[in-house]
Formats: structure tokens, C-alpha cells, sequence
């Protein structure tokens, strides 16, 4: 369990970068670009993104190593501490101090993390959802992803980016749980792996996550965008496997109110970073870079 702990902060690390150089390069592109393949493919000429997406798959063989030793329920919400690790990058990039708004807000997230995890005492589930499970979790990510994507309506800002980024949060718990079972298929054999239908799965998913982040990113500031990414990721994330893989938390009167309690506080201290003068910074930059480039920069 500790190496689980140390891969998904790992992970963390590397999403948070991969968060912030994404986003710089993204809002430079015309708005016109949204959710369409075109914003990927403008994007992968830019070396900014392209090291973004390297620290992100760096990120993402830390989680699949995490998933594969420790259970959804634990290894999720440790991903939530990526934003922890963007106030000292946005505080380097704009030469500010971290003040009290800031170490109130990651106090929250790191003691609401504690608390969660000491209370729900999770314990390992099922690697496979079996079918009738798959088509349940497929066609409720998908209700939540348009839901989502409707939210999303309406011209470039925070709102946008903020619903694009929680359509972005549905789809990659999802990938997660593809993921931890594909971590399965893979230790009984590349054949196994191959001839199963969820690594193939995992590519469309990944792949649909990735065009809804990287429109949230162009659509509006990083506060508003990342801690939407961060709050809904790990939060559907633990629904999902405590429902289909059958992961075990606690549901004992006293464990519920901590769990709810420690949620409370992830998601309230995550909304409080999200919107810190630090965080900010690197949205600042970006957008300023846009106006030497004579682009419109993002509100």
C-alpha cells in the first residue's frame, strides 16, 4: 500500500505540470477550435504541449502502477494533491509568496484527504466489472459526460471551461477503472491483454478525455478549469469503483461522516486554491503571451 501511495503523489506531481504547461499552450488557440480534432492537431505542434503530454504520460504509467497496487478508493483521491503541487509552480512562474488563502486551502485538501481515507479504510474489489456492470458504468459516464458537454454551451470563460473540465473528470475515473482492470489483463499474459475489448476501450476514452481537457484549457483560466478536474476525477472515480469492481469502504454511522466530511473539505479546499492569486498566475502568463502573438487572450 505505501508504494501505491508514493506512485499516485508521483503521479500528482506530474499531472499538476502537465496541467499547467498544457494550458498555457491550449489558450492560444482560436476558440473556433473547441472540441474538435483540429485543437489536437494544432496542438501537437506546439514543443510547450508536447512536454506537457510527456510529464502526462509520465503521470499516467505512476497511476497505472498505483491502480495496480492499491484499490480505486485509495489511489484516486491521493490525485487530488496535484493541485498542491501547482501553487508552487504558478508561485515560481510569477515570482509571488504563498499567503494564508493559499496554506488555508491546503490544509483543507490535506486534511479532508486524511479523513476520508482514515474513515472509509479502503479495501481491494473486483479487477472486472463483469458485463452487465460495464454497460451500467458505460451508460451512466456517458449520461454524466453529456450533461456535462451541455453545461458547456455558450461562449469562452470560466463557466465553459469549468463544465468542459468536468466532462473531462467523468471520462478519465472511467479510463481509471479500464485502466485497473487492464493492469489485470496484462499479468496473465499479453494475449489475454490483446484479445480483451477494455485496453482498446481505454484508447477511445483516453483519447475523448483528452479533446475535453484540452478545450477546457483553452476555454477559460486555469482556476477555473483545474480544480473542476481535480475535484470530479477522483470523486466519480471512488463511486465507480465502490459500484462496479465492488471496492470495500466503510458505511458504519461514524466512517459515512467522516467520508462526507472529508469530501467536503477535498472539494471546498480545491475550489479555495483554485481560485488563489498563485494558481492564477500561470493563466496570467499565458494570456499575455497571447497578446504578443496578436491573439485574443481567453477571459
Amino acid at each position: 500500500m505505501i508504494a501505491a501511495i508514493f506512485a499516485a503523489i508521483g503521479s500528482a506531481l506530474l499531472y499538476a505540470l502537465a496541467s499547467v504547461l498544457q494550458q498555457q499552450a491550449a489558450v492560444r488557440i482560436p476558440a473556433g477550435e473547441s472540441l474538435r480534432i483540429g485543437l489536437l492537431a494544432r496542438l501537437v505542434r506546439r514543443p510547450l504541449w508536447l512536454v506537457g503530454i510527456g510529464c502526462d504520460a509520465l503521470g499516467y504509467v505512476l497511476q497505472a502502477v498505483s491502480l495496480a497496487l492499491g484499490s480505486l478508493v485509495l489511489v484516486q483521491p491521493l490525485l487530488v494533491t496535484g493541485l498542491l503541487f501547482a501553487l508552487p509552480l504558478g508561485a515560481r512562474v510569477s515570482r509571488q509568496r504563498m499567503g494564508s488563502h493559499e496554506w488555508s486551502g491546503a490544509l483543507s485538501v490535506s486534511a479532508g484527504l486524511a479523513l476520508f481515507l482514515i474513515a472509509a479504510n479502503p479495501g481491494e474489489g473486483r479487477a472486472d466489472a463483469g458485463t452487465s456492470g460495464w454497460i451500467a458504468l458505460a451508460a451512466a459516464t456517458a449520461v454524466g459526460v453529456l450533461v456535462a458537454l451541455a453545461a458547456a454551451r455558450g461562449p469562452q470563460g470560466p463557466r465553459r471551461a469549468a463544465s468542459l473540465a468536468a466532462a473531462a473528470g467523468i471520462t478519465f475515473a472511467f479510463a481509471a477503472v479500464l485502466t485497473k482492470t487492464a493492469t489485470h489483463l496484462l499479468g496473465d499474459g499479453a494475449h489475454a491483454f490483446f484479445r480483451a475489448w477494455q485496453p482498446y476501450a481505454l484508447l477511445g476514452t483516453g483519447g475523448a478525455g483528452m479533446l475535453f481537457i484540452q478545450s477546457a484549457f483553452q476555454a477559460g483560466p486555469l482556476a477555473a478549469s483545474l480544480p473542476m478536474l481535480t475535484a470530479a476525477q477522483p470523486v466519480a472515480a471512488v463511486v465507480m469503483g465502490a459500484t462496479a469492481l465492488g471496492e470495500t469502504v466503510q458505511f458504519g454511522t461514524f466512517a459515512i461522516g467522516g467520508e462526507v466530511a472529508g469530501l467536503v473539505a477535498i472539494l471546498g479546499g480545491v475550489f479555495v486554491l483554485g481560485r488563489s492569486p498563485v494558481v492564477l498566475a500561470g493563466y496570467a502568463v499565458s494570456t499575455s503571451d497571447a497578446d504578443h502573438n496578436h491573439l485574443p487572450p481567453r477571459p
